[in-house]
């Protein structure tokens, strides 16, 4: 109030001089100088997390710049320009130390539970410096997934704990890294939002190596809400299954797009193999010692994507899509209407529409594996026969390698340009398959290469799993390809898959 009313006077004086020409009279230019110094002054905090060194580098900017350009222009410094830089001043260290050191007590001020008829939870803030107010200012929101509503009494409970503890972990940790965003509603309408940290990183020095090494933190109260059922549930589907518009399943080259019962049902038995999943993490159905070799395995080939069993299963991407309340008839019916090439690049939510998705892999979701069964997603290899002159080849430059562990010796075979590797016998038993290629092999796929298109066929023609495997031991590199009639577009034909050591 203070300094709004000291501005209308500095204004009022101001304008008594507004009938001068000189620029350092005009009112942009002045205005002008006061944003480039507020943006200083955000850099200057940004850069020493101090509020003093902001104001103090925004009011020397301001200085130098206003008397400056005053003094050269009319040989003088006007009363008016004093009044600009000393409200300019006054102003901006208002805001920056009220928004430094007063706003406690707002970040404070928790709802009672009994109040709560709903609190959501967004991890996905991005930006925010701290968890004072110049950051929510002066930072930035991404939005990747959706927020979780929770509003059993356990969770309200178990959110007010991480309230709590989050408070006065800014008191006494250091480092935050991670923020969640809570938007309360209470039972009388009113909406409280806060922007709390959860998470911190903390460096300890090595007893063995005397090296500084760095880890996270997550509070114990943020952890506990995570495991809760309500919010595990939510977290795999936020939206309502009423809702549901389409389901795109993509694996490779290769989609299919659900609609109506189909989607509901694969919906369904979506949400069926994730309450399987929770009752397996909960019941701690993996043994110890497996979960040591897969710990093992896993700090070899950088993928945790295996089993020990043998069978990795597919890994799927799949797309959920609910339309809102705000969809209108003649909405939804230009968007059933849509070619399904445009799911590839359907990933935000807006308005009309939510996307939710998901990365499952089939080796445990057994029951959204059997309802994709009967489609072509798992497709079987087309015969070299209908290999024509407008299909594709489509080649994966690998490795091999011997990596030994505690447990043993393991072959693995890396694709040289990024994407998932294999366990050999794996590799062994997709060259053996009739399974399509684009459905076993998922890696970057350079296909610029200098190859001949017929001696690859002839390769393959008079293919042996068993010598493409001692050739790979033998030379330690080589090439994974198979045919395809398009590899761009939806449910193409395809050719088993086959190795060679050379390209032509």
């Amino acid at each position: 109030a203070v300094t709004l009313f000291s501005g209308l006077y500095f204004y009022r004086t101001r304008k008594s001089e507004s009938s001068e020409s000189y620029p350092s009279s005009s009112v942009p230019y002045n205005v002008g100088i006061m944003g480039v110094s507020v943006f200083a002054g955000v850099l200057a905090y940004m850069s020493s997390k101090n509020i003093f060194v902001a104001v103090i580098v925004a009011s020397v900017i301001a200085l130098a710049a206003m008397f400056l350009m005053n003094y050269i222009a009319e040989k003088r410094i006007k009363k008016s320009t004093v009044f600009y830089w000393l409200g300019f001043t006054a102003v901006f260290a208002g805001i920056m130390i009220t928004a430094k050191y007063g706003t406690a007590s707002y970040s404070n001020r928790i709802p009672e539970a009994s109040q709560v008829e709903s609190v959501e939870i967004d991890a996905n803030v991005y930006g925010y410096g701290t968890a004072d107010f110049i950051s929510r200012i002066f930072g930035s929101s991404y939005m990747q997934n959706p927020s979780i509503k929770l509003e059993s009494e356990e969770s309200v409970n178990n959110v007010i704990d991480f309230h709590k503890e989050a408070l006065e972990s800014l008191k006494s940790k250091d480092s935050p890294i991670s923020y969640v965003k809570l938007v309360y509603t209470l039972k009388g309408g009113d909406m409280i939002t806060r922007i709390l940290p959860y998470e911190y990183y903390y460096e300890e020095k090595s007893e063995n190596t005397n090296q500084i090494m760095g880890s996270t933190e997550l509070l114990e109260s943020y952890d506990k809400i995570q495991k809760s059922d309500e919010y595990v549930q939510k977290q795999s589907m936020p939206y309502d299954k009423e809702d549901l518009a389409s389901v795109y399943v993509s694996l490779n080259n290769r989609a299919i797009l659900l609609k109506d019962d189909e989607a509901k049902t694969l919906l369904e038995n979506y949400l069926l193999d994730v309450s399987d999943s929770e009752t397996s993490q909960t019941t701690g159905a993996s043994s110890q010692s497996s979960d040591i070799i897969s710990n093992i395995i896993t700090s070899v080939s950088g993928s945790s994507d295996y089993d020990l069993s043998g069978n990795s299963g597919y890994n799927l991407d799949i797309k959920f899509v609910f339309f809102t309340d705000k969809t209108t008839e003649a909405a939804k019916k230009v968007f059933y209407e849509i070619p399904l090439d445009a799911y590839r690049s359907l990933y935000q939510s807006n308005t009309l529409i939510n996307v939710y998705n998901v990365q499952i892999n089939t080796r445990t979701f057994k029951n959204t594996e059997k309802v994709l069964e009967n489609s072509e997603l798992f497709a079987q290899a087309s015969a070299l026969s209908e290999v024509g002159d407008d299909w594709n080849v489509v080649i994966t430059p690998i490795d091999y390698s011997l990596e030994d562990t505690l447990t043993g010796s393991y072959e693995f075979v890396y694709p040289k340009y990024g994407g998932d590797s294999w366990f050999l016998t794996d590799l062994e038993a997709d060259l053996s398959g009739n399974e399509s290629g684009d459905v076993l092999i998922k890696t970057y796929v350079l296909e610029e290469y200098d190859f001949d298109r017929s001696y690859l066929m002839h390769k393959a023609e008079s293919f042996s799993a068993e010598q493409a495997i001692e050739d790979l031991r033998a030379y330690k590199t080589g090439y994974v390809y198979y045919f395809t009639n398009n590899t761009d577009v939806t449910s193409a034909k395809t050719t088993k898959l086959y190795f060679a050591t050379a390209l032509k």
